[in-house]
């Protein structure tokens, strides 16, 4: 197996192929109604680019689910508290970038309130994007640059992956996390669910607001919305650092593997 696989370069190129196996089977999905074009573009793109990528790697299909740590239960209590944590702290900022109405209309036309929608959110983007972001490009670019640059490059073609800014600020950071605790536990089944349960709030959002653009700010006063972004934000700084506590006490760290 080529553990060095992807450096950046490389990197690129699995995004650059992934965006255009995606635009060219959406030419094939468009006629097909509601978010059910969505469901089968998703779920074969990331079938295609993972399948290409461990033909990259040299690596088997075992690879993928291979060699998973046991991770305790406070460990995904914790993430997933941060990763809601994360959210609120960030609306304030990502709600500044105005959104042209252009891409208001292309999210209302493939965002439903259905099964096919909830499951390419909550399902089949948090497997395939923790598998290709986090068990493969992230252990590659640690192998070729260190923890620290490794992570952040990670994180950057997780957010570049998304390609816009409303997204990509969040992906950004939750990439960051993401990545740290993959290392640090050695779970993909943790980053997964962390993906999950943060897509899966997302869509109870908007399946009760009946607004995908809907912040935190339109369900509070601005007093109360400010208390809830110094609470989140000490919530993060507490999961951060209790993980930090709990991780040095593991024998696992695939920062030294």
């Amino acid at each position: 197996m080529n553990e060095r696989y992807p450096n950046i370069l490389q990197s690129f190129g699995l995004f650059v192929i992934y965006t255009g196996v995606t635009f060219l089977l959406s030419f094939f999905t468009v006629s097909i109604p509601g978010s059910l074009g969505t469901f089968i573009t998703t779920l074969s793109t990331s079938g295609i680019a993972l399948m290409l990528a461990l033909m990259l790697k040299q690596a088997h299909l075992s690879y993928l689910f291979g060699d998973n740590r046991q991770t305790s239960l406070i460990t995904y209590l914790l993430a997933g508290l941060f990763a809601i944590s994360m959210v609120i702290t960030l609306d304030p900022v990502v709600s500044l970038i105005p959104m042209p109405d252009w891409f208001k209309e292309m999210i209302l036309s493939i965002v439903k309130k259905d099964v096919y929608t909830y499951l390419t959110l909550a399902l089949v983007a948090p497997i395939g994007e923790e598998l290709l972001f986090r068990k493969v490009m992230l252990t590659g670019l640690v192998k070729n640059y260190g923890v620290t640059r490794g992570i952040l490059w990670s994180a950057f073609f997780f957010a570049l992956f998304h390609l816009n800014p409303w997204q990509g600020i969040s992906a950004f950071v939750i990439g960051i996390f993401l990545g740290w605790i993959y290392l640090k536990t050695g779970n993909i089944w943790l980053c997964i669910f962390v993906h999950f349960f943060n897509n899966t709030i997302s869509f109870i959002g908007f399946y009760f607001s009946d607004d995908p653009f809907a912040t935190t700010l339109d369900y509070f006063s601005m007093t109360e919305y400010v208390i809830l972004i110094l609470i989140s934000i000490a919530c993060m700084y507490f999961c951060v650092r209790t993980l930090q506590r709990h991780f040095a006490k593991t024998r696992y760290d695939a920062e030294k593997t």
